[in-house]
Parts: C-alpha cells; sequence; structure tokens
C-alpha cells in the first residue's frame, strides 16, 4: 500500500465520518422534536385539565382562599418588607432631617430661575442709572457727543425711560 493508497482511505474514512456524523445528527433531532411534541401535548392536556378544574372550584370557595392566602402570605411578606428595606430608609431620612430639608431639582430650578430674575433686575436699575447720569453730565456740558456715543455702546440692555 502506499502513501496515495493511504490518503485516499484516510479521505474515505473523513467523509463516511462526516456523513455518519450529519445523519446521527438528523435522526437525533428527529427524536427530540417528536419526544418535545409528545411532551407539549401531554403538558397541554394537563394544563387544559387544571384549569377545568379550577373553573369548577366554587367561587365562594376562590374568595375565602385569597382572603385566607392574603392574611397568611401576603401581608406578612409586605410587613417583613417594610420593616427590613422601608423602616432603615425611614430612619436614615430622618437622620437627615426628614424629606422636607431635600432638595429637589425643581425647587433648585426655581431658586436658579429667581436669582437670574434678580440679578437681570439690579443689571437694568444699574443701567437705568447709568442712563440718568450721562443725561445729567450731558445738560452740563461735562461730556460731549463722541463720549456719550462710546458710552452707549458699552450699554448692556436697552435704556429704560428717563425719569428726569
Amino acid at each position: 500500500m502506499t502513501a496515495q493508497d493511504l490518503k485516499q482511505f484516510k479521505d474515505l474514512l473523513k467523509e463516511t465520518f462526516f456523513e455518519f456524523k450529519e445523519k446521527f445528527r438528523q435522526e437525533i433531532k428527529i427524536d427530540i422534536d417528536l419526544a418535545f411534541d409528545e411532551f407539549r401535548q401531554e403538558e397541554h392536556a394537563y394544563i387544559k385539565q387544571m384549569f377545568d378544574e379550577f373553573r369548577q372550584v366554587n367561587k365562594k370557595e376562590r374568595r375565602i382562599e385569597l382572603a385566607q392566602f392574603t392574611e397568611e402570605v401576603l401581608l406578612p411578606a409586605i410587613q417583613n418588607l417594610i420593616k427590613q428595606e422601608i423602616a432603615p430608609l425611614k430612619n436614615k431620612m430622618e437622620g437627615l432631617g426628614g424629606i422636607s430639608r431635600i432638595v429637589t431639582k425643581d425647587y433648585c430650578d426655581d431658586k436658579q430661575s429667581d436669582l437670574r430674575g434678580d440679578v437681570l433686575a439690579n443689571r437694568k436699575k444699574d443701567s437705568a442709572r447709568l442712563d440718568a447720569l450721562i443725561q445729567m453730565q450731558y445738560k452740563k456740558d461735562s461730556l460731549t457727543d463722541k463720549e456719550i456715543e462710546k458710552l452707549e455702546k458699552m450699554r448692556g440692555f436697552a435704556p429704560l425711560p428717563a425719569e428726569i
């Protein structure tokens, strides 16, 4: 047997192995799909049976069971949640001075707007005072027209009506 014969034999084995592997994979997939469909049908039948039985239960019995569930399970769970989660947060909040001292975004926005309004009002008043001083100096002939134009270019706001 030559090296080429060995190579051909090896390739043949490789092809046969891959074909077998693919065929086996497909057979297993078909078996799994069939088993899954059978399981799904069994589960569907079981769920339908349980649902039918549940419908047959008297409404009064359901209400009693619901009330018992609420008293025995739900309320203790809520109380436990309050004790373990909410109470420590409440104590922490009280240690910080309570909820009333917590600064919210709306509070900050309102304060910032108020401050901005105060600053603008004061700047406009300063601008009005400067306009009044310019007029007074002009009437006294202390300022020339060029100096007044130069001061007008430096103005931050439109002039307010003069109160002279």
